[in-house]
């Protein structure tokens, strides 16, 4: 170290200029995150008036929540208001006359009831009125300059249909034990936190796909800097994966839209999808990856997806595995709920990485809801490089191939998650990596070795290996067929070893 020092001083001591061209450049990514920062909080805000808006004008939302749109003055603020914020102040107050002066029948409303509350607004004669300003107030913001638009991320056209915008809507039923923060807003998908929560709660996510500029196997989100850590680019229903509207529901509802579903599905009848998220994942990144496959795979019967309260911090791995081993009871409850559905007669689980040490421990656990179920509970189930010991996978495999009808192992040279997941580990192998000697192989599970084409599919890793269509199509000919991996892949590569052999897919 000491030699590092001595060779900077000397570069620096004969090119004085080097100083200054350091100086430089950290006046500039100062400058720059600076930038990103505020950008993003102008985006986050921007966001946050779309939310309350649509929630406001579809009921679920009190007037006086709205109050919170313009940003309250400050002694400490010395920035000027945008002239989107007075624009947001002056709906603001323009919304508060109108309700302030209107009134609803008599025969509805008792005297003296709070002009602002849902029950008001959802009385004829008001609730027409409030639609009308409401459509006027959208044409008031979308007034406003484009460019205006563009920094400050507001985009509201809430009076088109879905089928006649450039997007899609693609529904997710989602089970989870984060917490909830900030629960006095709107629900959002943000909202869930990595924080442990002591019970399960269950919902739908309808996420919007774009139609045009989707690709196959990728998820499009806005752009990103310092790591990914703030948002610089606004988010668009018709180029972005975006979350339309997220509702909390009961296990009646939830399990009656299902069932609806899984009953009325032409291409997947009586089919349910399951997907199990890994390590360093968010909660709307596991809903919007969960969309994206079932989008792709063109399934229409019920999509499921479990989001355990992973942090999505690399250095947050020790956290994100305790808290895989805390969620495996609600997610023992969230897959016996599934098994319950009505018309549910077929479930393929798909779980990436440490989605599968919950796996793991749900099936070595005794007395677990999964076990007193009749055997082969699952249909497919698929192992997408498992964060998971080889020697303790040598173990569970027996209990996965008891409980589905098919195991299948992909594994992966180059997966992100688990690649960082073994420089924790002091460079273990791990059952879904492939070492010189090759994949783990066990007995009825069928190992392939899928580096060729990457398993970023099941992350959220944008990089061309998402965009290859042999994995996600291999995966839709496996839960839509269940053909055995020969008649699927009739090119792929038998590879024989003295524990047995497993599959190549070649580059």
């Amino acid at each position: 170290m000491m030699q590092v020092f001595e060779w900077v001083e000397m570069q620096f001591s004969a090119n004085p200029w080097l100083i200054w061209l350091c100086i430089a450049i950290a006046i500039a990514a100062i400058t720059f995150a600076i930038w990103a920062i505020r950008r993003h909080r102008r985006i986050q805000r921007a966001s946050d008036i779309h939310t309350r808006l649509h929630a406001h004008k579809t009921g679920g939302l009190e007037f006086s929540h709205i109050a919170s749109f313009a940003r309250k003055p400050s002694s400490k603020r010395t920035e000027p208001e945008t002239s989107l914020e007075m624009r947001v102040r002056d709906l603001e107050m323009k919304l508060r006359r109108d309700l302030s002066t209107s009134s609803p029948p008599s025969n509805q409303m008792p005297s003296g009831a709070c002009m602002a509350s849902p029950a008001c607004m959802m009385t004829p004669d008001f609730s027409e009125r409030v639609d009308d300003d409401a459509s006027e107030d959208d044409d008031e913001i979308d007034s406003v300059n484009s460019d205006e638009l563009e920094e400050q991320n507001v985009r509201i056209d809430e009076n088109e249909e879905k089928e006649d915008v450039d997007y899609k809507i693609q529904t997710v039923y989602f089970g989870t034990n984060r917490v909830r923060d900030k629960p006095e807003e709107p629900l959002a998908l943000r909202h869930y936190s990595a924080k442990r929560g002591d019970s399960l709660i269950i919902g739908k996510s309808e996420v919007t796909i774009p139609k045009t500029v989707h690709k196959y196997g990728e998820v499009e989100r806005p752009r990103t800097a310092l790591f990914g850590t703030v948002q610089i680019q606004r988010e668009r229903r018709d180029k972005h994966f975006t979350e339309y509207r997220t509702i909390k529901l009961d296990e009646a509802d939830f399990m009656s839209e299902t069932a609806a579903l899984a009953q009325e599905a032409e291409s997947y009848q009586n089919t349910a999808f399951v997907f199990i998220h890994g390590f360093r994942v968010t909660m709307q990144n596991a809903i919007y990856r969960a969309a994206q496959m079932a989008c792709d795979l063109n399934f229409d019967g019920p999509t499921y997806a479990y989001s355990w309260p992973a942090v999505g911090r690399v250095k947050s791995y020790v956290t994100d595995l305790d808290s895989a081993l805390l969620a495996v009871p609600h997610l023992d409850a969230f897959l016996d709920m599934i098994a319950r559905t009505k018309g549910v007669k077929r479930i393929h689980l798909v779980s990436h990485s440490m989605g599968n040490v919950l796996l793991t421990h749900l099936f070595l656990r005794a007395e677990t809801l999964l076990s007193q179920r009749k055997p082969k509970v699952l249909d497919q189930l698929i192992l997408a490089a498992p964060d998971i010991d080889r020697d303790v996978f040598s173990t569970v495999a027996e209990h996965m191939v008891k409980a589905a009808s098919k195991v299948t192992l992909y594994a992966s040279a180059n997966d992100k998650a688990l690649n960082a997941s073994k420089r924790l580990r002091d460079k273990n192998e791990r059952a879904g990596s492939v070492p010189p000697e090759g994949p783990v192989v066990a007995s009825e599970v069928d190992t392939i070795d899928v580096s060729a084409v990457s398993t970023d599919l099941f992350g959220l890793n944008h990089s061309d290996y998402a965009e290859d269509r042999t994995l996600i199509d291999d995966l839709g000919r496996l839960i839509k067929t269940g053909a055995p991996i020969l008649e699927r892949f009739p090119t792929i590569e038998t590879v024989k070893t003295s524990k047995g052999e497993y599959y190549r897919i070649k580059a």
